[in-house]
């Protein structure tokens, strides 16, 4: 991240640092030349490129990044008397408000970046205090710098080993569909495009006996949702990528027909109601 009140050197930013463009900042290079960078008051981070290969960026739901990404932006990037470098106060409410995302899309995020030891948090009186692990050293430009020399030597190696990396990848993704019946949920799903990639997000995601069951929770609560009794269905692909949303979703009852279709009139007549419990009894 840049502090507004660093100096930057232009020449450094144009040519790459020591004569060679840092990986994660093409975006230097691409800033127009009429962008004061004094006038950016709230500075900048930084994201390696390889962010685009991580799971939080491309097998979690869209929303996961999201919120991953707002709360890099929002941890202080100098100490003050309240925060150390690379944490802040945030709440729910203000991510939900920034991000879009639900309390439960949110909590779940949490969770999963808990686990992986992405952050951390302590719950204080006024909601919760966030601390990004490691973000002194992502945020630090001088590690993002890359030799031109070793570069081009272990360009071989290094494509050896990310060949290995994927080629081990996707021999889990295989184990896991082998493990799990992804045919048993595949034929229920209304819309089929898509079905390679989400063949894939399946594998990647479904590593238990608890996982499969909640997909066939999910999937569930889906088909019986009020967009899906509208018509509004994801391609297949799209929503077993972000089938772990729907786990713990619950539709809210209608007032007239209590969730079941239909509802006596006030003339005594049993009519179909027009909420998603009723579309489906047609």
């Amino acid at each position: 991240m840049y502090d507004s009140n660093s100096t930057i050197n232009q020449k450094k930013i144009n040519n790459g640092v020591g004569g060679v463009l840092p990986k994660g900042l093409a975006v230097a290079i691409s800033t127009p030349t009429s962008l004061n960078l004094s006038n950016m008051k709230r500075g900048a981070v930084l994201f390696a490129r390889k962010t685009i290969d991580s799971d939080v960026f491309f097998w979690k739901p869209d929303k996961w990044f999201k919120i991953w990404f707002y709360l890099v932006s929002r941890m202080n990037h100098t100490a003050n008397n309240l925060f150390e470098r690379g944490e802040n106060f945030v709440t729910y409410k203000e991510i939900s408000n920034q991000t879009k995302a639900s309390k439960g899309q949110i909590d779940k995020f949490m969770r999963w970046a808990k686990k992986e030891q992405m952050l951390t948090t302590r719950q204080t009186t006024r909601g919760m205090k966030v601390c990004v692990n490691k973000y002194w050293f992502y945020q630090d430009f001088s590690n993002y710098k890359v030799d031109a020399v070793v570069e081009s030597k272990s360009n071989h190696s290094r494509t050896k080993v990310d060949t290995i990396t994927n080629n081990d990848n996707n021999e889990t993704i295989k184990q896991n569909i082998r493990a799990f019946p992804f045919k048993d949920i595949w034929d229920k799903y209304p819309k089929k495009l898509g079905r390679k990639q989400a063949e894939r997000h399946f594998g990647y995601s479904i590593k238990t006996k608890k996982d499969f069951e909640d997909i066939q929770t999910a999937l569930n609560n889906y088909l019986k949702s009020e967009r899906v009794a509208k018509g509004y269905v994801q391609n297949g692909a799209t929503w077993f990528n972000n089938w772990q949303d729907w786990v713990d979703f619950t539709e809210t009852l209608c007032a007239k027909c209590k969730g079941k279709g239909k509802y006596t009139s006030s003339t005594g007549y049993m009519v179909r109601c027009t909420c998603p419990a009723g579309v489906r009894e047609k």
